[in-house]
């Protein structure tokens, strides 16, 4: 239709199909983004910081002076509604004084309150989505690498029986044989749809945390791999005392409740109502006049609502006080526990590392080679084959274990261990 339109109408579709196909490629994702991206999405940490929010917005609303009162008097009327047949007229307001000191201490208790609200709920939330995303993302890894394992022993299993079905088919091998190897390999594949279905279900998980479709195919950058810890228990478990947030809540909690215990002594001391009045007389000449008016608040009856205040205050800080060393003491349990996990979980790699992957590539080796010279029956060849795959996924699962016991310990010791965050790497 156009003869001279020549090749570059097709070029052009060429260049825009590129580019909207690298536009739409996903860059690969790291464990560190992954936690980013889960905790900017997370409702937990949503509600926790909304409610974070509500407990601010009323301690700086409890912090407020008291409104001052309207005060408006007319006396001499002829009726009891006809004001414009008054007399005179006074008109002030009233402030409510109470003591600074008490109001001081109101308010750096409202702030350790609200700090503490966001430690405990905010960043408390924070740290369970770390360790759940993170879980999830090493989830995802084991899940891979079980499934490339399952497709490798697939492999090794059919070409296992391709050779015992050529030697059956040239009478150099029983039929028994031959059914045998078949049998592994149809095992084998039903191990690789297990795989194929914890690979899809480690995703959804994963996918849940990041607010993503459950089916998303999200590449990960990361590796399965050991990272150290070089690190103490007393060493986490003082770091956990120091910096865990529910145990720096309960500390500024307690402290808010001394500073309300010392507000309500001060509440003993008597409030001030400082009054600014004018007074104007209906009559030809009258001046007009000012009126201030003081008045002291004095606790006659035995300041009750004072002393009980106090003592309201006095129990909430001995509660809360116990309350810290509980918490204390459950942090020491919780790095203990994490710890001793995590130190299994490291002894379990030390067997790995000691040669028993190696021994078990070595036998099977072995057995595969006597075999093909007809020197071992090919049963000691799928015997073989089945330990060495299963001792490969028993060190991945190994290597997964290590990795979750140490953002496990994390979660324990109540933040990253360095300074600069991350994932401690």
């Amino acid at each position: 239709m156009y003869p001279n339109a020549g090749p570059l109408p097709a070029l052009i579709a060429v260049l825009m199909m590129l580019s909207a196909s690298s536009a739409s490629v996903t860059p690969p994702l790291s464990l560190d983004h992954a936690v980013a991206q889960a905790v900017s999405v997370a409702p937990r940490i949503q509600s926790a910081t909304a409610r974070w929010r509500v407990v601010t917005a009323e301690t700086q609303a409890r912090l407020g002076p008291a409104d001052p009162e309207l005060e408006l008097e007319f006396e001499g009327m002829m009726s009891a509604f006809d004001l414009s047949s008054h007399e005179e007229r006074s008109i002030g307001l009233t402030q409510r004084l109470a003591m600074p000191l008490s109001w001081f201490h109101e308010r750096a208790a409202g702030r350790s309150t609200a700090d503490a609200v966001h430690l405990e709920h905010v960043d408390r939330a924070r740290l369970d989505v770390t360790l759940e995303t993170a879980t999830a993302y090493l989830d995802v890894l084991l899940a891979e690498h079980l499934l490339a394992l399952a497709r490798n022993d697939l492999t090794q299993a059919e070409d296992l029986a391709h050779m015992a079905r050529r030697r059956r088919d040239v009478g150099g091998a029983p039929m028994l044989a031959s059914l045998r190897a078949e049998v592994e390999a149809g095992r084998a594949n039903l191990r690789v749809a297990d795989g194929q279905d914890g690979l899809a279900a480690a995703r959804a998980r994963l996918n849940t945390l990041l607010d993503l479709p459950l089916d998303a195919d999200v590449e990960l950058s990361d590796r399965l791999e050991v990272h150290h810890l070089e690190r103490s228990e007393t060493a986490l478990r003082d770091r956990a005392l120091a910096q865990r947030p529910d145990i720096v809540a309960a500390v500024l909690h307690q402290q808010a409740a001394q500073l309300a215990t010392r507000a309500a002594r001060v509440g003993v001391l008597p409030a001030v109502d400082l009054g600014v009045f004018r007074h104007d007389i209906d009559a030809p000449g009258a001046p007009t006049t000012w009126r201030l008016e003081a008045t002291v608040e004095v606790p006659l009856w035995a300041a009750r609502q004072q002393r009980s205040a106090i003592t309201v205050a006095r129990a909430r800080s001995r509660q809360l006080e116990n309350d810290l060393i509980e918490l204390r003491r459950q942090a020491r349990l919780a790095v203990n526990t994490a710890y001793r996990d995590y130190t299994r979980t490291h002894r379990t790699l030390a067997l790995f590392a000691d040669g028993l992957l190696r021994e078990a590539g070595a036998a099977y080796e072995a057995a595969r080679r006597s075999w093909e010279q007809g020197q071992a029956p090919q049963v000691d060849v799928i015997d073989a084959q089945r330990t060495l795959t299963e001792v490969r996924m028993d060190h991945v699962r190994a290597i997964h274990r290590h990795e979750v016991a140490r953002h496990a310990l994390v979660r324990a010791v109540g933040g990253p261990f360095d300074p600069d965050g991350g994932s401690d790497r």
